[in-house]
């Protein structure tokens, strides 16, 4: 039997206010492509050329909204930990973060594989890696 043909499609995220991620991923490039919405949750699929980001709001919360982890603990924790968006100059986009956004990104880094990195974080604190490629 012949593998399947698997390429990624999206990655979900669950959100608290739904209408400032949108806004945040928006200055990052993403473009909505879908909404939906019913008396339980709402749901959004915003794209950044092929990957798909998909976002839900719940009417509902599941569980209490658990305490962030610093940057430097939070690969620790077992699960997903983060995205990772690629730039061809890394020192100019995060000065546009600074200057554009009043965001203040991580200092860069090299990373043990190589690559130089840093992050962000968005509106809820999930953190966003940019990395040069």
């Amino acid at each position: 039997m012949n593998q399947p043909d698997f390429s990624l499609h999206h990655v979900a995220l669950t959100c608290r206010n739904l209408e400032k991620q949108q806004q945040f991923y928006e200055k990052l490039g993403f473009n909505l492509q879908r909404r939906y919405s019913d008396a339980h949750c709402s749901i959004i699929h915003m794209l950044l050329g092929s990957f798909c980001l998909e976002m839900f709001v719940f009417t509902e919360s599941a569980s209490p909204i658990l305490e962030p982890k610093p940057l430097a603990q939070h690969l620790k924790q077992p699960g997903w930990q983060h995205i990772a968006l690629k730039v061809s100059d890394l020192l100019a986009a995060r000065e546009w973060f600074i200057n554009e956004h009043g965001l203040i990104p991580s200092e860069i880094q090299q990373g043990r594989t190589g690559i130089q990195y840093f992050f962000i974080q968005d509106p809820e604190e999930n953190y966003v890696e940019i990395i040069q490629a």
